[in-house]
This record gives C-alpha cells, structure tokens and sequence, in this order.
C-alpha cells in the first residue's frame, strides 16, 4: 500500500533562472513489497517541472515499512502560475497515483546596492598615524543575491587609506535586505588635506 507524505508538492513563488526543490516521500505501509513500476512527470505546457534524483528513481522495490524519496525541481521559464502531475505507477492496492505540482513564476532577480554611509571624515591625523578604522555600511536591496567582487581605492591620495578587512570581505555575496559593512583606515603621508574615493 501506497503511502505518501503530501498530497501535493507546491512550490509558491520561484524567480526565473533559479531552481527550488522540495523532496516527496513515498512510503509502503502494507504488509507485502511494494514494486514502483514508473514515476514521470506529466507536464501541461512549459516543462519547468523536473526529477532530480531521489532513491525512488534507483530503488524500485519497497519492502513493508519501508519508503525512498523524489526529488523535484521547480526551475520556472515564464512568468505566472504553472501545473504538472507526478505519476506514480505501482502494484500497490490503491492503484496509480498522481500527485499535483505547482509554483508562480516570477521576474529574475534583481540585485541592488544601496550604500548607506556617503562619506567617512577622519578629522586632523599626525603624519604617519594610524586613525580608528571607521565603516562604510552596505545593503542589498534588491530581490537578487548581491555579489560583492573587489573593493579598491582610487584617488590622487589613494595611499594614505587602506581597506581593512570587515564583514562584507566574511562572504561573496548579500541576500536580499541584508547588510555588510567595509573598514577604512587612514595613516596620511603628508600634511594638508587627503582624500580617496572607496569603489
């Protein structure tokens, strides 16, 4: 007898160019093995419902009390609601099943950055001191992963400031609405006004 642990796989809001999975228990709660003959998704129209691996595809017989999982992807190509059905064909008593599949497909992500500091000011600093090292705060504020690739100083005075390793340098990347922080510290070389600009 065939037992499953949902009677349908929803994937809710998916972006485009990205992929959800959520796995599908099948289990045999008879008192006899339980043979899985086939297991195929019936698509409606986009094909952006798939199997991506499980034990079920590879373990075709299920002794009693036993049970083995499917793994499906929900990887949507247009935008707006989209069907499918998982097809279970077995020799269980309760005959073929078919469990629904469905997700909305939404734009791609979009990342953004918002910079929350607009400058740092060090005030007078001896020559060849090292200041407080002082935070420049970024956002990701879009509804994509934000990637962080390089930071760098530029400007006629670029030396006298260096980049001090803080939280943005932990990962390459920003979830959407969270935030890092950059360390900047300035040791001037020379007497007068200094500047850079942090990119």
């Amino acid at each position: 007898r065939l037992s499953l642990d949902r009677e349908m796989v929803d994937f809710d809001r998916v972006h485009r160019s990205t992929v959800r999975q959520i796995e599908l228990r099948l289990a045999n709660r008879g008192t006899a093995s339980l043979r899985l003959e086939s297991l195929a998704i019936d698509e409606d129209s986009t094909g952006d419902f798939r199997m991506l691996g499980g034990s079920c595809p590879t373990t075709r017989v299920l002794p009693a009390g036993s049970s083995c999982t499917v793994e499906i992807g929900y990887g949507p190509t247009i935008e707006g609601r989209a069907t499918a059905r998982l097809r279970i064909e077995h020799d269980g008593i309760s005959g073929p099943r078919e469990v629904p599949l469905a997700g909305i497909g939404l734009p791609p992500p979009i990342p953004r950055l918002i910079i929350e500091t607009s400058s740092l000011e060090f005030g007078p600093q001896p020559i060849g001191n090292r200041s407080t090292i002082q935070t420049v705060n970024l956002r990701a504020g879009g509804t994509g992963n934000l990637q962080l690739r390089e930071f760098t100083l530029e400007g006629a005075d670029a030396a006298d400031f260096h980049i001090v390793p803080a939280t943005c340098h932990a990962g390459p990347s920003l979830q959407p609405w969270t935030a890092c922080a950059v360390g900047v510290r300035f040791i001037p070389s020379a007497a007068g006004p200094r500047s850079a600009r942090l990119v």
